[in-house]
């Protein structure tokens, strides 16, 4: 069945969902922006991935060529990667992440593979080709370090995610297109927890899904029932854990990002359609510092936006009963 008339079956299948619990906070303070549209140092033609490394550094990729590096206060650093198909080289490259010991992994969307980088820049090794094979990809996008240091990697075209070794070699495969609990429906971001839980967020199907650290599925974030709605369906991208546990969503066709609990209740959501103060126009990545600053790629502004960190909630939750439901 295809992905288009598999999605007309949508309103006949049942979906489980978290009921909201009440969280209150404010939203985290807006401390400025930085970029502006062009291909210069410090220029943006559309940022996508974002990571905040150990040193402090953020790490953007940008338009179809490079990733680029500024300092938490967004002075420009340096960059790497031209344009081309060769080692080193992107063509489109998306997510960004760093493991333990400071290496460097980024998705190349459009060369279908995954490269190592020092924390330096310098190439190390890259893996994958195009197909829909085991470890092969179509259009990687998000990708993130588990504690045991392998590397995950969400396909959005192929409905999965992968884990592989920090060498490349393709430990297990998460998902496959659907919607119930286990399926997955155009991941494009995925968070590693402390203890090596995923969380992913997936755009066709307006939802974040929960694995345990065996690829094992837990519970379903509806998002459009959780959500307060905005001006269409939620359609989540990039996904980041706050150092106290929260997690932050991007939501780029309702410009905003969306806070969670960590066991999946919403909290808030901040942001709207403009190029003003705390406005966005089509966030894609997100990404959280040490300290709790947040810094979102700010995608058809061309710039980074910085926030302050999260305030401490005032309450604690838990799951809400997990229920049947249908649209």
């Amino acid at each position: 069945m295809s992905r288009s008339s598999a999605f007309l079956l949508l309103r006949a299948l049942p979906i489980l969902l978290l009921v909201p619990g009440h969280a209150v906070a404010d939203p985290p303070a807006y401390q400025g922006s930085w970029g502006t549209y062009g291909s210069g140092p410090g220029q943006f033609t559309g940022p996508v991935g974002i990571a905040v490394t150990s040193d402090g550094s953020v790490l953007v990729s940008d338009g179809g060529s490079r990733v680029q590096r500024f300092t938490p206060n967004g002075q420009y650093i340096g960059e790497f990667g031209p344009y081309g198909t060769g080692p080193g080289e992107f063509n489109n490259p998306a997510g960004i992440a760093q493991d333990g010991s400071g290496n460097l992994y980024v998705t190349d969307a459009l060369n279908q593979r995954v490269q190592k980088f020092s924390s330096g820049g310098a190439f190390l090794l890259s893996w994958g080709s195009m197909g829909t094979g085991d470890g092969q990809f179509e259009l990687p996008r998000g990708i993130a370090v588990g504690p045991n240091g392998h590397v995950y990697v969400a396909d959005w075209n192929l409905d999965r995610v992968y884990e592989f070794t920090d060498a490349g070699v393709l430990v297990r495969t998460i998902g496959q297109f659907g919607y119930g609990l286990g399926d997955l429906g155009g991941p494009s971001g995925v968070v590693v927890a402390p203890l090596g839980d995923l969380f992913v967020s997936e755009d066709l199907n307006h939802r974040i899904q929960h694995f345990d650290s065996s690829g094992n599925p837990i519970a379903l974030i509806d998002l459009d029932t959780i959500v307060p709605r905005g001006t269409g369906p939620t359609q989540p991208f990039g996904i980041a854990l706050s150092p106290g546990g929260h997690l932050l969503v991007t939501d780029y066709s309702n410009h905003r990002v969306i806070e969670l609990t960590g066991d999946g209740q919403f909290v808030q959501v901040w942001g709207s359609l403009g190029a003003g103060a705390g406005q966005m126009n089509y966030p894609l990545g997100i990404a959280i510092g040490a300290d709790g600053g947040i810094y979102v790629a700010d995608h058809m502004n061309a710039r980074i936006d910085k926030f302050g960190a999260l305030p401490t909630p005032a309450t604690h939750s838990s799951w809400g009963k997990l229920k049947k439901h249908y649209r």
